[in-house]
């Protein structure tokens, strides 16, 4: 029987974590699924740990390969998969309870979505747990004009690829894989996921508990490769715009949001490596600079602020740390 789910857990470096990341997938009460390990040539005791668990389950498959980031690892996930939709895992969260496949496959019975967002996330931090669902919860099914329109009225941050489940076949009629060889390769994954899809479903039920507390995990760490592979996006998704396909008055809305999201989020995060890499932030500040013209996209108070603070500091970091003390207090205003 064809799995309902294929879920893909890329492992790299998690001996402490994994444990409870499949035995979170075991305890499922919905067991129509493969759980694929990417085991992307984790360095400590990750691989043996893998084949044990599928010498345990039959339902657990592993890919031993050579490290080649998670991009690459998720995508030779995928490339194996065979269940009509596709769950992806990090090997340090786990599922929020038993029944988060089973309350997940109910939203898809009922939405019939290619594409749905499993909007009740659970924070874990020093095993303290907090869960919230600030997804409007009238809304169970829409076009992507109307989810994304909610996700920018309820302020959710969407930007995480495990929040999104998908149908496999979606994915592959629309070439739906992550970008090898760079960070924040879920940005424009989920930017094509909402552009390309029909209509998107919520699943509010509790479904994904994402470790807040690791200090070497990748989402936490800023550096210079992690703000150059951000103005890549960035440089990427306007080039995307003016293809005839990226004239689509939802991927003009979509981009272009995200394209201004990323460019303050490399102004901010800047200030973390400005000491320590002084040429490479002068580089930075005159590549968003370059391309500070989208911040006009939307127009607001702050976006005007941006603009104007960015030509102010003209690839100077003492203009730029006296810059970023204006737009911090204009925020607590």
């Amino acid at each position: 029987m064809t799995p309902f789910f294929s879920i893909i857990v890329p492992v790299y470096n998690v001996e402490q974590y994994i444990r409870y990341c499949l035995d979170s997938v075991l305890e499922q009460t919905f067991n129509n699924f493969e759980c694929i390990l990417v085991d992307d040539g984790s360095p400590d005791d990750c691989p043996a740990i893998c084949d044990e668990y599928v010498k345990k389950n039959s339902r657990f498959k592993v890919i031993h390969k050579e490290n080649g980031g998670l991009s690459d690892a998720r995508n030779a996930g995928i490339q194996v998969a065979i269940g009509d939709y596709i769950v992806l895992l990090d090997s340090d969260d786990l599922f929020f309870n038993k029944k988060a496949l089973e309350n997940l496959h109910k939203a898809i019975e009922e939405t019939k979505a290619d594409v749905v967002f499993n909007s009740n996330l659970a924070l874990l931090s020093s095993e303290t747990v907090t869960s919230s669902d600030e997804f409007k919860k009238e809304f169970i099914c829409g076009d992507p004009i109307q989810f994304y329109l909610e996700t920018i009225n309820n302020r959710k941050i969407i930007f995480a690829g495990w929040l999104f489940t998908v149908q496999r076949n979606f994915l592959f009629n629309n070439d739906l894989f992550f970008k090898i060889g760079i960070l924040h390769e879920d940005v424009p994954w989920i930017a094509c996921l909402i552009c390309a899809a029909s209509k998107i479903g919520v699943n509010h039920n509790p479904f994904y508990m994402y470790r807040k507390d690791r200090s070497d995990s990748i989402t936490t760490t800023v550096s210079p490769k992690s703000l150059f592979d951000a103005i890549t996006i960035i440089e990427d998704m306007l080039s995307w715009l003016k293809t005839e396909n990226g004239k689509a008055y939802i991927c003009q809305m979509v981009y272009k949001d995200i394209c201004i999201h990323m460019w303050k989020y490399i102004f901010c995060k800047l200030f973390f490596i400005v000491a320590n890499h002084k040429q490479e932030s002068i580089v930075l500040l005159k590549n968003l600079k370059s391309i500070s013209y989208i911040l006009l996209y939307r127009f607001s108070l702050r976006n005007v602020i941006c603009y104007s603070l960015i030509h102010f500091s003209n690839g100077d970091t003492k203009k730029y740390l006296y810059s970023l003390k204006i737009v911090e207090l204009f925020q607590k205003k």
